[in-house]
C-alpha cells in the first residue's frame, strides 16, 4: 500500500484491510484453490476410527476429497497411488459413500469413517481440495500477474473505503472492475471436470 496514511495505521487495522481486500476480490468469482492432506496414521494408532476434518481457510467450498493408499504399483495407478473417491449420486471403485462425506452446515469440513472403507482396508491418507478466501493470516496465495493486479487494487480500495477518501475509493473500484474483467477464470489443474452420472446404470 503505497498511501502514506497507510503507514499510521495498526496491524490490526491493516490486516481488516487486507481481509476486506480479499474478499471484494472473491465478488467476481476469482477463487484460490489449495489442497490439504492429512495423515491417517496417528487416527488408527489412537484407535479414532470415525472423524472430522476441519480446513482452517476460509472455505467458500470443496471441489474434490477422496482417501489414499501410498506405495501401490505405478503400473496401475498414476503415480503409485490408488484412490477412494466419492460422489453424491453413487458409488466409485465398489467404496462405501459414507466412509467420506461433506458436511451439510460447514463449506471446510469432511467426515471421514475409516470402519467403512471398502473391505476394511487401511488408507494413508485424506486429501481435500478447495476453493478459499485468502486473508491476512493466509501463509502463502500464488497468482498470476493479472490476478496480483487486480487484487492490489482491490486492497487499495478497502484502504481508501477505510480512510473515507470516497473519490479514491471509487478510482480504486472501476480499475479493480476493468482488471478482473479480463481474467478469464482459470479451473485448478486438477480439477476433476468429468460429472457422475444421475443414471449410471441407464434412466
Amino acid at each position: 500500500m503505497q498511501d502514506k496514511r497507510a503507514a499510521d495505521l495498526s496491524t490490526e487495522v491493516i490486516d481488516n484491510i487486507l481481509n476486506d481486500g480479499f474478499a471484494e476480490v472473491s465478488t467476481i468469482g476469482m477463487f484460490f484453490s489449495d489442497e490439504e492432506v492429512v495423515s491417517m496414521a496417528p487416527y488408527y494408532a489412537a484407535g479414532e476410527l470415525v472423524l472430522t476434518l476441519d480446513v482452517e481457510e476460509d472455505v467458500t467450498s470443496i471441489y474434490d476429497y477422496y482417501l489414499t493408499q501410498e506405495g501401490k504399483s505405478d503400473e496401475n495407478y498414476e503415480h503409485g497411488i490408488k484412490k477412494f473417491q466419492y460422489s453424491n449420486f453413487r458409488m466409485i471403485d465398489n467404496t462405501d459413500v459414507n466412509s467420506m462425506y461433506l458436511d451439510s452446515r460447514y463449506n471446510g469440513r469432511v467426515h471421514v469413517d475409516l470402519t467403512k472403507v471398502r473391505k476394511n482396508e487401511i488408507v494413508d491418507n485424506a486429501v481435500i481440495k478447495y476453493y478459499y478466501i485468502p486473508t491476512s493470516a493466509s501463509d502463502t496465495y500464488e497468482m498470476d500477474a493479472q490476478t496480483r493486479l487486480a487484487t492490489e487494487s482491490a486492497m487499495a480500495s478497502a484502504l481508501y473505503d477505510y480512510l473515507h477518501d470516497v473519490e479514491r475509493a471509487s478510482q480504486k473500484r472501476a480499475q479493480f472492475t476493468r482488471q478482473a474483467l479480463a481474467i478469464v477464470p482459470q479451473d485448478p489443474e486438477d480439477l476433476n471436470k468429468d460429472r457422475v452420472s444421475l443414471f449410471p446404470y441407464g434412466a
